[in-house]
């Protein structure tokens, strides 16, 4: 499924926006500043933010309006931005993120090949990972110490799962892996104590699934154990 079978609705409602502010107490009249405290706030996104070319959601209008903001912690359209409250008494810096919760290269990197480890603030948000069959190789420890991952989907294309690809995904329950899967790395799922179903598409020819676990066709030996 493409973005273009997509409605904005669907694609707004796997992301969320991340407000990250950090609030420093000013000390008038001593020149400095005193001790900060950086708060993050999520907040979803709504159809009407999301900016399509080409039938492709390439990004968000995220900050357009003042919607649930007060008025001394409102983000504008930079990524950041500082302003000074005279009633709060505070300097507020503010950095402002989109989110994927649910990560789909479809959306978010449809021209790669091969995906690199995501970086930390996604990894602790997404909740389903859906990699296209356009993306061949996932690196190592792509997705490692995602808390929130409940599953993963692999299209037809996808060759390649690097070591640790998965590891310490705590709540991950499901997997499904394409036939054209030729390579897991070691401890890819390790560590996943949640994981109950693994399932390989029909006809492949490097594992096969028996009594639930995953085992390589080549050497016999298991793969992932459940």
């Amino acid at each position: 499924m493409n973005n273009a079978s997509k409605t904005a609705n669907e694609i707004a409602s796997a992301w969320t926006i991340l407000v990250e502010t950090s609030e420093i107490a000013s000390h008038s009249g001593e020149g400095g500043y005193g001790s900060s405290e950086t708060k993050s706030k999520y907040y979803p996104a709504t159809p009407e933010q999301v900016i399509f070319e080409n039938d492709k959601a390439i990004g968000f209008r995220a900050f357009d309006h003042d919607f649930l903001f007060s008025s001394w912690e409102k983000p504008y359209h930079q990524n950041i931005d500082s302003w000074y409250d005279d009633e709060m008494d505070y300097r507020v810096f503010s950095d402002t993120y989109l989110i994927p919760l649910v990560y789909d290269t479809d959306d978010l990197c449809a021209n790669a090949e091969v995906l690199d480890r995501v970086s930390y603030t996604v990894r602790q948000n997404i909740t389903s990972v859906f990699i296209r069959g356009n993306v061949t190789t996932l690196g190592d420890e792509c997705f490692e110490r995602c808390p929130k991952i409940t599953d993963v989907v692999l299209e037809e294309g996808v060759t390649s799962i690097g070591k640790r690809a998965f590891a310490e995904c705590s709540n991950l329950i499901s997997v499904v892996l394409p036939a054209s899967l030729s390579d897991i790395g070691k401890n890819a799922f390790a560590a996943c104590p949640s994981l109950k179903s693994i399932t390989v598409a029909d006809g492949s020819p490097y594992y096969y699934i028996k009594n639930g676990h995953l085992y390589d066709r080549r050497t016999q030996e298991y793969v992932v154990y459940i």
